[in-house]
């Protein structure tokens, strides 16, 4: 109701065993993180982005990728190019920016694959190929 997450909150669901295998861990590591810093609440908007963020928990699934990347594609083109992303964004240099941290086999466009690698590479830059 707060947009705050506390300990307890977290200890209730953590015990309610009602998350799958990996989420409960999460849930664990992430109860254990905040003992550790002596916090006692964590805001949800963190809570979100560290759970979403964590490729491990398979929140953000192949069908919610190929949405985002057929979002930002012409309906008529296999690739994401640069004019595409300059519309979405409205800036040529930020296009252009995306487009070279994307474009991994430098043919001027974001394939399916570099988009879903950008999307679900882990927190350090590592690719999840």
């Amino acid at each position: 109701k707060d947009g705050v997450l506390s300990v307890e909150e977290l200890d209730i669901a953590i015990a309610s065993g009602t998350f799958s295998g990996t989420l409960q861990e999460k849930l664990i590591s992430l109860r254990d993180d905040l003992m550790i810093t002596g916090e006692k609440t964590l805001a949800w908007k963190d809570f979100l982005a560290d759970t979403m963020m964590d490729k491990k928990l398979d929140f953000l699934h192949e069908h919610k990728i190929r949405q985002a990347f057929n979002h930002l594609k012409k309906a008529n083109k296999s690739n994401i190019s640069i004019s595409d992303l300059n519309e979405v964004f409205g800036s040529e240099k930020i296009a252009k920016e995306l487009l070279m941290d994307a474009d991994s086999d430098g043919d001027g466009e974001i394939s399916y694959e570099e988009f879903r690698n950008v999307l679900v590479s882990d927190k350090d830059g590592i690719d999840a190929k």
